[in-house]
């Protein structure tokens, strides 16, 4: 068996690639056997000098690049796994320290193709490429990642557990969460809030605007909205012509208040950092039994015979009158969810690259 030391920035459930990229495959490789330790300090020596392969997850510290120099000269076998593009101006850190790693890296591993296609502008060193898909999260899968890494501060229980009875009421004494619209059709979208001009988050739901006041003109829709940042939520839907509703997102609490609606919607804005995203939202709705209608990107091309990709008004309303196309479609998704992106398939994956 294969002793592990699995770097990243921070030891915390509630962040999406440090739970899916590692997190998740930890816990299924230890049932099979594996020695893993996690960590977000960068360990000392004698740490380095038991492990087989040393793992640094989206991480780009000073800390970072010593650890992969301290792992080559021990002759450690040394991944770098990434998961977004790197390439924005804002970046500019992280890719420098991307570069640094990769120079000492046997292999680098990311979610696909068109990041493993990219990162060949990034770098000089012709380094070994390997995808590993994100894993197909389900709500036995995120019980267990919660229960195994119980946050360490109040602030991150609230990202990871359901709201309190004291915290719900709260926010529906304030008028931040209201009740469902009766006589309206359910839409639900969910992720990072983003901020505004940043392209990203829910900036992307003004492009598709227009689609769904199209929509709600054939059958009225309600828009529950599950993310955290109310204020981006107020500035992005206040000129919607239909209500929309928001909806604290937990780790938890989130595919409850997904599973009660009936399409998901994820628009994307047509940028390198948006075509690089991986499918974890998609396949998220998908085995909370919500169809999805979604703006293509590589990741999720191989959904597309059970989604509805791009075509935003007719998608929805197809989905909200057609009760039996919504089954096929969320069936034949949780076949591939659990096949192709399951538990068994990516720990199957992780371990045919670490032994």
């Amino acid at each position: 068996m294969t002793n592990i030391i699995w770097k990243v920035q921070k030891l915390d459930p509630g962040i999406a690639s440090v739970r899916i990229r590692t997190l998740e495959p930890a816990l299924l490789l230890r049932e099979r056997g594996h020695t893993i330790r996690i960590t977000a300090n960068c360990p000392d020596s004698t740490d380095i000098g038991s492990a087989d392969v040393v793992i640094v997850n989206k991480s780009y510290s000073d800390d970072d690049v010593k650890l992969c120099h301290a792992a080559r000269a021990m002759n450690k076998r040394l991944l770098v796994d990434f998961c977004v593009d790197l390439s924005e101006e804002s970046r500019s850190f992280e890719l420098q320290s991307f570069r640094q790693q990769a120079q000492l890296a046997n292999s680098l591993v990311t979610t696909g193709p068109e990041l493993a296609s990219r990162v060949k502008k990034w770098i000089r060193e012709d380094v070994p490429i390997e995808t590993i898909p994100d894993i197909a999260e389900n709500m036995a899968l995120l019980d267990r990642v919660a229960s195994s890494y119980p946050p360490t501060t109040f602030k991150q229980g609230t990202r990871i557990y359901k709201p309190s009875g004291l915290a719900s009421f709260a926010r529906w004494a304030t008028r931040i969460e209201r009740p469902y619209v009766q006589n309206r059709r359910r839409l639900v979208w969910f992720g990072n809030a983003g901020s505004a001009g940043s392209g990203a988050g829910l900036d992307a739901l003004e492009e598709i605007a227009g689609h769904l006041e199209a929509v709600n003109r054939s059958i009225p829709i309600q828009l529950v909205i599950v993310t955290r940042g109310y204020k981006e939520f107020r500035r992005v839907t206040k000129s919607f012509g239909f209500p929309c509703l928001y909806r604290e997102w937990s780790l938890l609490g989130a595919p409850g208040i997904i599973a009660e609606c009936e399409v998901c919607i994820l628009p994307n804005h047509p940028t390198d950092f948006a075509r690089a995203r991986s499918s974890n939202r998609c396949l998220l709705a998908l085995n909370c039994g919500v169809p999805v209608v979604a703006t293509s990107i590589p990741s999720i091309q191989p959904l597309s015979d059970c989604i509805v990709l791009d075509d935003w008004k007719e998608g929805i309303l197809k989905y909200l009158t057609d009760k039996e196309f919504s089954v096929r479609h969320v069936t034949r998704g949780q076949d591939l969810a659990k096949t192709v992106y399951g538990p068994q398939a990516i720990a199957d994956a992780w371990e045919r690259l670490l032994t």
